[in-house]
């Protein structure tokens, strides 16, 4: 009987504390360590699993001890620096094994946003129009506010959140000066784009057909104080059917479309034994009752209800050119069927703003935008 082929599994040694708040993030490889090493077993292989860290000889002296014929590639870099995902598939290839992923090379430009961004537009692709800052203050700004400021070489989504929005010329210089202390190296400012978020909307559906396919039925919503970050889940109704009505599941991964609310991305596998149990959100103000809506100058909004005190409105406008006076953006909230009173919910001078506005009113609502022609606009609802 000949060598079986071996297969070595890598991953990242977990190594944050409990209290991190990228801890859940980081430990789920554990869960699919598992099961990948469980199915090539099965299917023959001989298969090993290594844990990389910090130092590179672990990897160097695993690849050599065992001598796999395949790799499958977990690794995606150490807590304390994640460029080591580039340079663990560098030393594979070095040490001329085969490993699943993407190669170095690809790697390599896809975490230099900004070089990505000008591979773009060397191929005629649209992007957003961009400009790259290394040190500080910017004095000019030759981009319309809103802009998107984030680290240009920083993996996925670190370093962005909420007050990645820069709305004028000091919010920019104020996000540039914190992303340099916090990371260095070179900070990408971006336009902000109008519009929806299609990659969070369609993968909303695939999570909720995964669900149902599973036994869970309704909604599921995540309270998340910022991306990465976990909360309770709720579950609004229809749980699965081995759980009460007062059970809430571990959150194993979640998605941000950008404005609240964020949906939860449960475990699929109707193994929920050992689930971690974290306590209950009674109430989440997460259901999306209007919108989002996009358009420009005035609007009056379908009429929505209100069931439970206390929900939100999300908006941004932008103007070109600004109103040099006057009100740029305006949003009233009436009880549908009636005129608009005096007192806007939403009051907006200069050329671009954008929020979210808590609202205490019942019933049934509709929304009356007032905005020059010249302003492009979004809102939605999100409430109980």
């Amino acid at each position: 009987m000949g060598r079986r082929e071996r297969v070595l599994v890598l991953y990242n040694e977990p190594v944050l504390p409990k209290g991190h708040p990228d801890y859940l993030s980081e430990v789920e490889v554990l869960d699919n360590v598992e099961a990948v090493q469980k199915v090539l077993t099965e299917s023959g292989y001989e298969v090993a699993r290594l844990g990389a860290t910090s130092d590179p000889t672990v990897l160097i002296n695993g690849i050599r001890d065992f001598g796999p014929d395949a790799v499958v590639n977990l690794f995606e870099g150490c807590a304390n620096d994640n460029a080591s995902e580039l340079y663990a598939c560098g030393l594979l290839e070095w040490l001329g094994v085969s490993y699943t992923g993407c190669p170095f090379h690809t790697l390599v430009l896809a975490r230099s946003k900004h070089v990505a961004k000008r591979m773009f537009q060397a191929e005629g692709l649209p992007t957003a129009p961009f400009l790259v800052v290394e040190k500080a203050p910017v004095l000019e700004c030759g981009l319309n506010f809103p802009v998107i400021v984030k680290p240009a070489q920083q993996d996925a989504s670190v370093g962005v959140d909420q007050a990645s929005v820069a709305t004028d010329l000091e919010g920019l210089n104020r996000r540039v000066n914190y992303l340099l202390e916090q990371f260095g190296g070179t900070v990408l400012v971006e336009e902000f784009i109008f519009g929806r978020h299609p990659d969070g909307e369609a993968g909303i559906e695939m999570i909720m057909d995964a669900l149902e396919r599973h036994g869970f039925k309704g909604t599921f919503f995540l309270d998340v104080l910022s991306e990465y970050q976990f909360g309770a889940v709720a579950f609004r109704a229809g749980l699965h059917p081995e759980l009460d009505e007062e059970a809430v599941g571990r959150a194993d991964a979640a998605e941000d479309l950008a404005e609240d609310p964020v949906f939860a991305v449960l475990r699929a596998d109707a193994d929920l034994e050992g689930t971690q149990i974290s306590g209950l959100l009674q109430t989440a103000p997460a259901r999306l009752l209007l919108g989002p809506t996009q358009s420009e100058g005035n609007w009056t909004s379908p009429a929505f209800t209100i069931t439970a005190s206390g929900w939100n409105i999300g908006w941004a406008f932008q103007c070109t050119p600004a109103p040099t006076a006057g009100t740029s953006f305006q949003v009233f909230v009436t009880p549908a069927g009636s005129a608009p009173g005096s007192a806007a919910a939403i009051s907006e001078t200069g050329g671009s703003g954008q929020a979210v506005t808590a609202q205490t009113s019942l019933g049934k609502q509709t929304l009356v935008v007032e905005a020059p022609a010249n302003c492009a606009w979004a809102v939605k609802v999100t409430g109980s």
